[in-house]
């Protein structure tokens, strides 16, 4: 079990770098304000050495990161390791979560409008990680951040599978991720490709655009019927959201990946969604029978 990681105090130093408030605080890692020689805003990613899983983990994340120099995916500059730390610096990100950007639309009109234009945005982002090779396999709201000016950058890869190479981050078998946004197949312990990712998604824009999530927050008692039982389209919940969008997250949300579109497929069908547009053989989202 890892333990409890220990926030250092303002203004120490760490080669070069001087750490400020705290941004974030992890189950292994502490995430920092800090400031490089050059007087540059960044974070920096920090956690005590001592346990071989974690801390390899913890540097491998950091060279997945330094390989993915992609449009929408953090940026990392540094890292180092002494007796008394592990940590790496990255792009510091000025910006909310993924679902306050959302909700920040206002009504559900707001919301649609926001949830398509940086869902596609997203899935774009996603397209490029999985074309190099990765699966994030750990997407939630807090691990995107949209900027100020409306950008995606995708956080924390500490989970993430480089399945170019069948390398993984974390090992075979295990429950890897955050249970309320995990597909079938990572629930299940099969096979994770970026159809994975694309549930995720489909959830985050699911939970943004209605305010709240179709499964509990956590869901451990609920991980069988994650496996057995689809979400009920969103249009069985809101009747006004539009059908080419309940539609699309519909089928983002079945149960079988290759029934999902990809990253790439996705994007597009999200950004023809303002157009009223939707595949002609495209059925209507089933109705919900029974009680949720």
């Amino acid at each position: 079990m890892a333990r409890h990681p220990q926030v250092l105090p303002e203004g120490t130093r760490l080669a070069g770098l001087t750490l400020g408030r705290v941004l974030g605080r992890g189950a292994s890692a502490v995430v920092y304000e800090a400031h490089d020689q050059q007087d540059r805003a960044v974070a920096v990613k920090l956690r005590e050495p001592g346990e071989p899983a974690l801390d390899r983990r913890f540097l491998r994340e950091f060279e997945s990161l330094r390989r993915l120099r992609l449009d929408g995916v953090v940026r990392v500059f540094e890292a180092g390791i002494d007796s008394k730390a592990i940590w790496y610096s990255m792009e510091r990100v000025q910006g909310v979560t993924l679902r306050r950007w959302i909700q920040g639309g206002g009504d559900l009109d707001g919301r649609i409008d926001r949830a398509v234009a940086i869902g596609a945005r997203l899935a774009r982002s996603l397209a490029s990680v999985h074309q190099a090779g990765f699966v994030h396999r750990d997407l939630k709201p807090s691990n995107v951040l949209v900027t100020d000016d409306g950008q995606v950058r995708l956080l924390d890869f500490g989970v993430v599978q480089w399945w170019a190479v069948g390398e993984s981050l974390t090992g075979t078998g295990g429950l890897v991720g955050t249970p309320s946004f995990m597909a079938p197949e990572q629930v299940a312990g099969l096979a994770v490709t970026g159809a994975a990712d694309v549930y995720a998604t489909a959830l985050m824009l699911y939970e943004g655009i209605l305010g709240r999530r179709p499964r509990p927050p956590t869901p451990h008692g609920w991980l069988v019927v994650q496996c057995l039982e689809r979400t009920p389209p969103m249009v069985c919940r809101e009747p006004e959201v539009p059908r080419a969008l309940s539609t699309l997250i519909d089928r983002c949300l079945s149960l079988h990946p290759g029934d999902r579109p990809d990253a790439q497929e996705l994007a597009e069908l999200l950004e023809a969604v303002p157009l009223g547009q939707a595949p002609a053989d495209w059925p209507e989202p089933p109705v919900f029978v029974g009680r949720q």
